[in-house]
């Protein structure tokens, strides 16, 4: 496996949550919109699913359980190429909403069903958004705060976009099967992906084709 990492600019960001504030979305919700959209385009499909992975361990009374996530938020993405981003958004916000009010499994359970619709080890695509607290306030001479980025062998998807958001700067990472995947492609996928961002960062009202 391999990682190509793109950073968005300050400016961009900051556009980007002004955005999410504006339409009275949250800077995920803007997120989510973005890769439905950029999936759709290099894989030329219009409707697909996509199950969000949720830590509220709450929810299913394990008080106790630190570490990985239990829940599963799935939705429908259906893309109609004449609606305008904004419109999109609205929609993938309010299905989040209404799922996240009916959570019905944990990924176990899932795991465990008959449920064939997601096997989340061997999954095509992995799509994961992380934010990485300020540490300035515990890092000092007694006590040091650092980040390391998840090593790629830990990666057995053939895709892995990982979204990590920190302070003002966001960080897309492309992990990719090399034996799939070239370089050359990545680099245009997260071209691709930028200016998806750059688009909808100039005009909200966009058409999705």
């Amino acid at each position: 496996t391999d990682r190509l990492i793109l950073t968005l600019a300050s400016e961009q960001v900051d556009l980007l949550k002004k955005l999410s504030r504006i339409k009275g979305n949250s800077l995920f919700t803007s997120l989510l919109s973005v890769l439905a959209i950029f999936l759709s385009k290099i894989s030329g499909k219009y409707s697909f699913g996509i199950a969000h992975l949720l830590a509220e361990q709450s929810l299913l009374n394990h008080y106790n359980l630190v570490g990985y996530c239990t829940d599963i938020i799935p939705f429908s993405v259906k893309i109609d190429v004449d609606c305008q981003f904004e419109t999109f958004l609205n929609t993938v916000n309010q299905q989040i909403v209404d799922n996240y009010s009916n959570i019905s499994g944990s990924i176990h359970q899932l795991l465990k069903s008959n449920n064939k619709m997601l096997n989340l080890y061997t999954s095509p695509v992995i799509i994961n958004h992380s934010k990485l607290f300020d540490a300035s306030s515990i890092d000092n001479d007694d006590f040091g705060v650092s980040y390391l980025i998840n090593p790629t062998a830990f990666h057995t998807s053939q895709l892995f976009i990982d979204i990590v958001e920190s302070n003002n700067e966001l960080s897309i990472h492309f992990n990719y099967n090399t034996a799939l995947f070239s370089n050359k492609t990545m680099l245009a996928w997260l071209g691709q992906l930028e200016s998806i961002i750059e688009s909808i960062i100039v005009d909200s009202t966009i058409q999705l084709n």
